[in-house]
């Protein structure tokens, strides 16, 4: 019965011919399919790892401000009087931006450099960039009463330069308080600075009105401006800029990841990432360098 039983087993599982050649199609196929899902899924995992790598390095050479995408001319440092200097000339001597503008505000408020030494009072002013100028540092001799004339002049400026100033200068404005002061300044960080008057405008609160009384109380340096680097720049430092945003930011990397650097920012109008128009207020704070 058991010997019955097996052989009747054995020729439940018998195949034919017929169906050993199609089994092994089938097998075929499954082992094709198979190969066909996971070469993608390679090549997708291949893709998002040196997309993690490209993403981790920019993340590593980020600046810490966005001041320090403006460019530094390589100038040759030159004798100076640091109590005479206007932005540009901070700049050709070697310093940051963002050592420039502090160096520019502290003068502004009224501060008087007595002795080389006094440089290092400058919030960002590191001993190495002192080092650096320090043997070019041609102070004039000033009296006790030139430096109360020199403080007196710039305490009670006759307008406040807007890309300068604090929340303190500002509310000394007729008509801007605390809060409108923080608004601005908030803003001007996200552009990067202001290029015109009428970008005030642009500020919650700020109604034409109040921009046309206070015009003649306020000038705006345009070189004061620090641009992005879009061939360096982070989808968060894109998109976090007023005039860019999430879908501009996406197009820009997306353009940069195919064509690797940008030659000009002239190039984002060219592939239609941005028109033209939206481009005439967004040139001034692009830059590839």
């Amino acid at each position: 019965m058991f010997k019955t039983f097996l052989k009747n087993l054995s020729d439940y599982f018998e195949f034919s011919r017929s169906e050993r050649n199609a089994s092994i199609l089938i097998i075929v196929l499954i082992l094709t399919c198979c190969i066909a899902l996971l070469t993608p899924l390679s090549k997708k995992e291949t893709v998002q790892n040196s997309q993690q790598a490209i993403k981790k390095n920019t993340i590593e050479n980020k600046d810490t401000t966005r001041f320090k995408n403006k460019i530094v001319p390589s100038n040759s440092p030159h004798n100076f009087d640091p109590n005479k200097l206007d932005y540009n000339e901070c700049i050709t001597l070697g310093l940051s931006p963002k050592q420039s503008k502090n160096l520019i505000s502290y003068i502004y408020a009224g501060g008087v450099f007595k002795k080389p030494e006094d440089l290092l009072k400058i919030y960002s002013m590191d001993s190495a960039s002192y080092n650096r100028i320090a043997p070019y540092i041609c102070l004039v001799s000033i009296t006790k009463d030139t430096t109360i004339r020199i403080k007196k002049t710039q305490k009670t400026p006759s307008t406040i330069e807007i890309n300068l100033a604090d929340s303190s200068d500002l509310e000394k404005i007729s008509g801007i308080g605390p809060i409108l002061a923080k608004r601005i300044l908030r803003y001007r960080t996200l552009l990067g600075g202001y290029y015109k008057k009428e970008q005030l405008l642009e500020v919650y609160g700020i109604k034409p009105e109040l921009l046309e009384q206070i015009l003649t109380k306020i000038t705006i340096d345009s070189n004061i401006i620090s641009p992005i680097n879009i061939n360096t720049a982070t989808y968060e430092q894109l998109a976090s800029h007023p005039y860019i945003k999430s879908y501009k930011a996406k197009g820009i990397l997306l353009l940069r990841n195919n064509s690797k650097t940008f030659s000009s920012p002239n190039e984002l109008i060219k592939n239609k990432i941005i028109s033209a128009e939206d481009f005439l207020n967004l040139k001034r704070y692009l830059s590839v360098y």
